[in-house]
């Protein structure tokens, strides 16, 4: 059996808010789970961030 879900336009997508953190993206009219960062994923983003927002930061390879 197939059931019928009501697709959303982008318009009805960008304010939707579930009441919770997960992040969805917006996928052919539906609602796709996204799937959360790695451990290396969050720390190279924190050394962009941190290099951004302050003078002097060097990204090393040795990480």
């Amino acid at each position: 059996m197939t059931t019928a879900t009501n697709k959303l336009t982008y318009a009805e997508y960008l304010p939707y808010e579930d009441g919770t953190d997960t992040q969805y993206k917006l996928v052919e009219g539906e609602l796709v789970l996204m799937s959360l960062g790695t451990g290396k994923h969050g720390g190279i983003s924190l050394k962009i961030y941190i290099w951004r927002y302050s003078d002097g930061f060097t990204i090393s390879r040795d990480d």
